[in-house]
C-alpha cells in the first residue's frame, strides 16, 4: 500500500475522491457523515468495512480539516470498470495499460497504485500527472 507523499497528492483531487466514494457507497451520504463525524476532532478515523487508509489534514490546533482516501490497486481497477471475473476483460485492460505505458515514462511512478491511478485518470478523465498535479492531456 502506497502512503507516500506523491500518492497522497495524486489522490487529493475531486475526480478520484468522488469516483472512489461512488464505488464504495451507493447513495453518497456515508462520505459526508464520515467527515462530519471527525471534523474538528483530534481523532484519526478508521472505518473497518472500508479497507483503505485516510490521510487527515489538521489545523494548527490538531483538529481534522480534510480527509483524503487512498484507494488500493484493486479498488482503482474497479473504478476503471475492471471485472476480475472476466478473463477477456483482464486481457483488454492489460493491453490498454501496456499501450498507456508506451505513452508515458513508467519510471515516473514508484508504485502500482500510482501507475494504475495515472492510467485511470488518463482513461476516464483525460488527464495526466505532471509530477505535481493532474493536467488536461494535450
Amino acid at each position: 500500500m502506497d502512503t507516500s507523499e506523491i500518492y497522497i497528492k495524486m489522490c487529493d483531487c475531486p475526480e478520484i475522491q468522488d469516483d472512489f466514494w461512488k464505488l464504495i457507497e451507493k447513495d453518497g451520504k456515508e462520505r459526508r457523515k464520515r467527515f462530519d463525524r471527525f471534523r474538528g476532532t483530534k481523532y484519526s478515523p478508521r472505518i473497518p468495512e472500508i479497507s483503505c487508509p485516510d490521510v487527515a489534514v489538521y489545523d494548527s490546533g490538531g483538529k481534522i480539516l480534510k480527509l483524503t482516501s487512498l484507494p488500493l490497486q484493486d479498488q482503482i481497477q474497479e473504478m476503471c470498470g475492471f471485472d476480475k471475473n472476466f478473463k477477456a476483460e483482464i486481457y483488454d485492460y492489460v493491453c490498454d495499460l501496456y499501450r498507456f505505458m508506451g505513452e508515458i515514462n513508467p519510471l515516473d511512478y514508484s508504485s502500482f497504485e500510482q501507475l494504475w491511478l495515472a492510467f485511470y485518470m488518463h482513461k476516464k478523465h483525460g488527464k495526466i500527472w505532471d509530477g505535481e498535479q493532474w493536467t488536461e492531456e494535450k
